[in-house]
């Protein structure tokens, strides 16, 4: 076998992989697995990069900088080809509406709690 397992350790593995309470477990994410790949065949669920139907079955989600079972140098962006997220330009004159429209509102705000107070 492998020399960095000692045969104890492999025993109780085996022991424990064959046991009833495993056996349950084991059949259980078998269904909801096997009912969500359903799900997305009928269109039912829609699964893309880290949100899989492995990631939703076990309950889990995944690494957001691994990939698993990919080795250690595969990025998520890579392997699911995501594109990267532009970065938005906000311009001087956006800021300037913006703060035209804060203050605008700070001044209808004000006119409201008067009102109310009368």
């Amino acid at each position: 076998m492998y020399d960095f397992i000692e045969l104890s350790d492999w025993q109780s593995f085996v022991i424990s992989r064959l046991s009833e309470s495993w056996q349950e477990i084991h059949e259980l994410q078998k269904k909801r697995c096997n009912k969500l790949l359903k799900e997305k065949e009928e269109g039912l669920i829609t699964v893309s990069g880290y949100h899989d139907v492995l990631a939703m079955a076990l309950g889990t989600p995944e690494h957001a900088r691994k990939v698993r079972g990919e080795g250690g140098f595969v990025k998520p962006s890579v392997f699911f080809n995501v594109p990267r997220k532009k970065r938005e330009f906000v311009s001087k004159g956006m800021l300037k509406q913006r703060g035209a429209l804060l203050d605008e509102t700070k001044k209808m705000m004000e006119e409201h709690k008067k009102h109310e107070a009368t």
